[in-house]
């Protein structure tokens, strides 16, 4: 019952609804749930964005990663029952340190240094052939995005992804076309 009135209090409502609120989180999962994992995930959560979908979304994702953790902890027990086995993978071949070497610089990147390349090639492009696309820092991309849109709908991360799809569809990236973007993502 400690569990229901924690969830109860993050909810800011009755005991009663708080039990409610769980058997519905239950149903949508299609499995009866422990209200601690249940109360496990709600606190992973943005409180002030709490929903029943979020909430049923992290109740699966915290199930998935319980079951991979007993499917771990089994294999070792079979393996060795006695002591934990330890194992060592090879090293990876050349041509795999090398993408590895690829993929850790381009992580290395951050957010407003790739929307930086992707403007310029747009509008480098745009140039070319015979547009005026408006030339503007990233920061002042995001802030004029920001403008046209709900600056939490409009993260970083999803503007960088509206810039690369519009991009890909050969479109001019405007600050007004990536806020319509987000807007139809969200």
């Amino acid at each position: 019952m400690e569990t229901i009135q924690e969830i109860a209090k993050i909810l800011r409502s009755t005991d009663r609804m708080a039990a409610g609120f769980v058997q519905r989180v239950r149903d949508m999962i299609g499995s009866d749930v422990p209200e601690e994992t249940v109360l496990y995930a709600m606190k992973k959560l943005n409180p002030r964005a709490l929903d029943i979908s979020k909430v049923a979304v992290a109740v699966k994702a915290e199930l998935g990663r319980q079951q991979r953790r007993a499917g771990r902890a089994s294999t070792a027990t079979v393996a060795n029952p006695g002591r934990p086995q330890r194992v060592r993978s090879a090293p990876p071949p050349v041509e795999r340190r090398r993408e590895a070497g690829a993929a850790q610089a381009t992580r290395t990147k951050t957010m407003m240094d790739q929307l930086g390349e992707v403007l310029d090639t747009n509008w480098i492009r745009a140039e070319r052939e015979g547009f005026e696309p408006p030339r503007m820092s990233p920061p002042a991309f995001v802030d004029a995005v920001h403008r046209h849109s709900d600056p939490r709908d409009a993260t970083r991360k999803r503007i960088l992804q509206a810039c690369k799809t519009a991009e890909g569809k050969d479109l001019l990236i405007t600050p007004t076309l990536v806020a319509d973007m987000i807007r139809e993502q969200t």
